[in-house]
């Protein structure tokens, strides 16, 4: 049977993914090389905004900023859709990723007014730059960025586990309760093998060769 994802909330079904139905090991290769590309520069985005933010170089870490949302929320896309939508709207994409994750909706939900600023501002940032008319103080930089970290981790996490169940056909938490199960069950056996080995012990307490001594 051909698995793709793991799905951390009940709102995606497997056909989602039936237009893309790869043998696991060529589906995790693709989903690794995604991940690694999309992850890995996002990041470099978000510490390179926070260098740039310390040198007091606003409007280079801003644009930066944009950028790590984007790479971040399009390495999400890409792990568990195989592709990622061809915009620059930071909702649009959210939209999409946050079918996968519970953590990313709880985080992230754009009923709160904060969430949906952060999710529609953030994009908003290169635009501001290119019409000259950005103003990012050091409290909204400091908002964007420790939401762009918490979003980072999500993301990590997320993908992290849909890539192992690519490569072992079963998530994290079940390799780890068949584990747990498997030292219960032989730790049972154990106890078993000692408690039999015992009564027959009890049995004969003082057992002698057969003879009888005048």
């Amino acid at each position: 049977m051909e698995r793709t994802a793991v799905l951390e909330t009940k709102n995606a079904q497997f056909n989602i993914f039936r237009a893309n139905r790869l043998e696991r090991g060529r589906a995790h290769k693709i989903a690794r090389k995604h991940f690694d590309y999309f992850f890995t520069n996002g990041s470099a985005f978000l510490d390179e905004a926070e260098r740039l933010r310390s040198e007091e170089k606003t409007i280079l870490a801003a644009v930066q900023l944009s950028y790590a949302g984007q790479f971040l929320l399009r390495a999400e896309e890409t792990v568990f859709f195989g592709s990622f939508a061809h915009t620059s709207n930071m909702m649009t994409s959210f939209k999409r990723t946050r079918t996968y994750s519970r953590r990313l909706v709880k985080m992230f939900n754009p009923v709160n007014e904060g969430n949906r600023l952060f999710l529609e501002t953030l994009s908003s940032l290169k635009r501001e730059v290119r019409e000259n008319t950005i103003a990012i103080s050091e409290k909204r930089f400091r908002w964007y960025a420790g939401n762009l970290r918490n979003l980072q981790q999500i993301v990590r996490e997320s993908c992290e586990n849909h890539l192992f169940y690519l490569v072992h056909d079963k998530s994290r938490q079940q390799m780890e309760s068949e584990a747990i199960e498997k030292i219960c069950a032989d730790l049972a056996l154990q106890d078993t093998a000692s408690e039999t080995a015992d009564d027959c012990g009890s049995e004969n307490p003082n057992p002698g060769d057969g003879t009888e001594t005048a």
